[in-house]
């Protein structure tokens, strides 16, 4: 079921999954770090009230690189609010462009309480076959 729509993401949740997905859109090329918190800040808000023990990131159109300063802010953010409302597993499908690739991994690797499982994919089935799994 499709919840949240902007210029940057497109947000979904299954609710017979417990799979809460956000789809970053090509437009995320113009993102600035603010519009990007905001947009981090309303998938919070939806997250809190679906409370998804699965997220799916998908980031095959995703064109906007986050820097190390706002990985450290989604640390401080998102991750700990996500992780106390009960995301158990995380599928990440990659983008094809290799800065927003890495600029994404690094902010996963800023969760460190292991308390999540994440695991990267090329292909949105082949991630959701695995949160279901």
């Amino acid at each position: 079921m499709l919840i949240y729509e902007s210029d940057y993401s497109i947000f979904k949740y299954d609710e017979e999954n417990s799979i809460f997905s956000h789809i970053f859109k090509p437009a995320t090329e113009d993102l600035d770090a603010e519009k990007f918190k905001k947009e981090m800040l309303i998938y919070l808000e939806y997250f809190e009230k679906y409370k998804p023990k699965r997220a799916l990131v998908n980031n095959q159109e995703m064109q906007f690189i986050i820097v190390p300063k706002l990985q450290n802010w989604h640390a401080q953010n998102i991750f700990p609010k996500c992780i106390e409302l009960g995301v158990e597993l995380a599928a990440i499908v990659i983008s094809p462009d290799l800065f927003a690739h890495i600029s994404m991994e690094q902010l996963m690797e800023e969760e460190k309480s292991g308390a999540v499982t994440v695991k990267y994919f090329e292909d949105v089935d082949e991630a959701t076959k695995w949160l279901i799994s």
